[in-house]
Parts: structure tokens; C-alpha cells; sequence
């Protein structure tokens, strides 16, 4: 009876980083259903197109310019990254076990944009371990 796991309780930081995530997972569906409906290609694509044509050399790259196709293309990996980061808030939410595991993930994913730093620096600690064994 000594050994058995006590229910842990969501701290405030966790807290913190759960509505974070659901806040990106937001973004991310608002930006993928923004690229896959080709609004976004309508309104800001072929100025995009146009600036970049005219300050960069361009010639080298095979793929320009970008179709609308490709804009889609990007909404939909958009979408699906919001799909992982509200299940991760989700899981942070409920401290699930695997959530821990998933942030550290998303953390190595996004050490490149200085949050992943961040990301796994929290997730990492002896604390957060804890709570999310149950130990805690």
C-alpha cells in the first residue's frame, strides 16, 4: 500500500502549457482552413509571388513559383499539426502520461523556433516527471 500511486494534481504552469497548445492547435486551424481554401493564395499568394520574384533571384528554384496546390499542401499539414497540439494540450490538461512523452517530441521538433528549448527544459525536470508518473 506504500507504493501506490496517489492522484496527481495540474499545477499552474501546466496549466499554462495546456492552454498554450490548445492556443497554437487554434492558430493552426485557423491558418490551414485560411491555405486550403485557396483564400489565402487569392489574397496574399500572388502578391507574395510578385515581391519575391522581384527581390530575389528565383531561377534556381524548381518549384517556383508556388501553385495553389502547394498552398493547400501546407494548409493541410497546418491542420494536422493542430490536431497534435490539441491533443497534447489535452493530454497536459489531463496529465495523461503519454502527454509528457508527446511535448518532448514537439520540444526536439521545435528546438529551431527557441520554444522547443523551453519545451524540453519544463519537461525534462525531476517535478514535471512526477506528476506525470504519478508519483508527485
Amino acid at each position: 500500500m506504500a507504493d501506490e500511486k496517489k492522484p496527481a494534481t495540474r499545477d499552474t504552469d501546466l496549466t499554462i502549457w495546456a492552454i498554450v497548445f490548445f492556443i497554437l492547435a487554434v492558430g493552426g486551424v485557423l491558418v490551414g482552413l485560411a491555405l486550403v481554401s485557396g483564400r489565402a493564395y487569392d489574397r496574399f499568394g500572388v502578391a507574395f509571388i510578385q515581391f519575391i520574384d522581384d527581390n530575389f533571384v528565383t531561377t534556381a528554384l524548381p518549384w517556383w513559383p508556388p501553385t495553389e496546390l502547394m498552398f493547400q499542401a501546407v494548409g493541410v499539414v497546418f491542420l494536422l499539426d493542430a490536431v497534435v497540439l490539441a491533443i497534447l494540450g489535452f493530454g497536459i490538461w489531463t496529465l495523461q502520461s503519454w502527454a509528457r512523452i508527446l511535448a518532448i517530441i514537439i520540444g526536439f521538433l521545435s528546438v529551431g523556433y527557441g520554444i522547443g528549448i523551453v519545451i524540453l527544459w519544463y519537461f525534462f525536470r525531476t517535478e514535471t516527471k512526477e506528476v506525470f508518473s504519478g508519483k508527485a
